[in-house]
């Protein structure tokens, strides 16, 4: 999603594009599988910045695949960072709000990371490769949304049809609409910039509360929404984030960037679903 919106956001801005798939048949892409143990780098031209925009970033599957999923999230980036390195280039590597415990909001680029989660640690440790070589730099975000997302796609057509749904009530994200995520790709990647940015929505939601926008936007009573516990339902403990939200200031600083409330992001994303919603505001 992010990869495919980079490319044409950066074409709009009359900047020269290469892109990478591990689909062989996509249109003008240079053939790149980061899950290739035997990983090759030399089909890829010189250029001036790389994007390390591709992740295995469900938590359970890095549970449920480790090895293919380090392949992914840590030996390719490393790789890709030490095959550049040295070359007076930008390398960027888009990273998560899941390298820290997720205890408090607000974490700041500067604070301890104690990632809990098997993708947080990984994650982390593919920050560590790409700041050690010259010109590295890390984007982390929080929960990129967007409007073919499952889970939501689900609750509205279980709301419609009458059915009362179950979401996390100690289990929260932070949402971020997409333009918001290459707006800071771009600012970054233009300023030449190095180190460590980060990008967040304006503050953190419980699944429950998502939950409880859509009952109250298709007009659904609340009774319908049923908040339960996370641990409980049996999620790993370690996968539990009671906030996610960054603080954004070398951002702010760069671009002027604020993050905008939750109930806003979910309006501006997901209203469109909902003709109900969109009727009312008229």
């Amino acid at each position: 999603m992010i990869g495919r919106g980079l490319v044409a956001r950066l074409l709009a801005r009359q900047h020269a594009v290469t892109g990478t798939s591990r689909c062989p048949t996509a249109d003008g892409a240079v053939y790149l599988d980061l899950s290739d143990g035997n990983l090759s780098l030399a089909s890829l031209p010189r250029v001036d910045a790389v994007v390390i925009c591709a992740a295995m970033a469900k938590f359970s599957e890095c549970r449920d695949q480790p090895d293919l999923a380090r392949r992914v999230n840590v030996e390719a980036p490393a790789r890709i960072a030490r095959h550049f390195s040295g070359q007076g280039m930008q390398i960027l590597l888009l990273s998560t709000s899941a390298v820290f415990d997720c205890d408090v909001p607000y974490a700041g680029a500067d604070a301890i990371r104690r990632p809990r989660s098997i993708y947080g640690k990984m994650k982390a440790e593919a920050e560590d490769a790409v700041l050690a070589v010259s010109g590295g730099a890390v984007l982390r975000l929080t929960k990129v949304v967007g409007r073919n997302w499952p889970l939501i796609n689900d609750w509205i057509a279980r709301l419609r049809s009458g059915e009362t749904i179950q979401a996390f009530a100690d289990h929260s994200f932070c949402p971020i609409e997409l333009p918001a995520v290459l707006d800071a790709i771009v600012a970054i990647l233009e300023s030449g910039e190095s180190g460590i940015f980060q990008v967040s929505g304006g503050e953190d939601m419980t699944y429950v509360a998502a939950a409880g926008y859509l009952a109250e936007r298709l007009g659904v009573p609340a009774g319908h929404v049923i908040g339960i516990s996370a641990a409980a339902a049996g999620m790993p403990v370690e996968d539990i984030t009671r906030y996610t939200s960054l603080e954004t200031s070398r951002l702010t600083r760069l671009t002027g960037y604020r993050g905008a409330p939750a109930r806003e992001v979910m309006a501006h994303v997901f209203d469109p679903l909902l003709p109900e919603a969109a009727g009312a505001r008229h």
